[in-house]
């Protein structure tokens, strides 16, 4: 449908349009289905067919609930980054303080399986090869160890990536 036939198909399902420039540019930027799914359903009558809101829904209701879901996401997406960060700088101080530069190498690491460090290490290495970050290209030209020492493979590691390592430390060492 265009914007306008879904702002038709909304007010004939009892939506109140108060603005359809408004709710033209709302629509334009904002999937119709993306409000659907998780912004206007709540407001549906349920007792009623064909998706029919409640009495005396207005747009702007809705796009109050999703302005308030985007605000809150950027929020958690903040706290998640700096979580991430805090927890990413205390995994390389604490390998770099215990196994020094190179803990990923076998014979400085202490870990629970051998087949989980291998594929731990075959991934550090793919993740090497195939990146574009110029740190790596800078360190691939300059220096020979196979793997870069921890401070700058702990900023191209994944997140999920630290947690395989760390997953994989003896409990003594942890």
């Amino acid at each position: 449908l265009s914007i306008d036939e879904q702002i038709s198909l909304l007010e004939s399902r009892g939506l109140c349009v108060e603005d359809r420039e408004y709710a033209r540019k709302m629509l334009s930027n904002v999937n119709f289905y993306h409000l659907g799914g998780g912004y206007w359903y709540p407001f549906y009558d349920k007792s009623k067919q064909d998706h029919f809101f409640y009495d005396d829904v207005h747009l702007s209701q809705i796009v109050r609930h999703f302005e308030f879901d985007d605000s809150l996401r950027i929020l958690v997406f903040d706290a998640i980054s700096r979580i991430e960060i805090s927890v990413r700088t205390r995994f390389i101080y604490e390998l770099a303080t215990e196994y020094g530069p190179f803990p990923f190498k076998k014979e400085n690491f202490v870990f629970k399986t051998e087949s989980a460090w291998v594929k731990s290490y075959e991934k550090l290495l793919e993740d090497i090869s195939h990146s574009k970050e110029e740190y790596i290209r800078h360190y691939k030209e300059t220096y020979q160890e196979e793997i870069p020492p921890i401070w700058i493979m702990g900023e191209l590691m994944t997140f999920g990536e630290i947690s395989n390592w760390f997953d994989n430390f003896l409990p003594s060492y942890i």
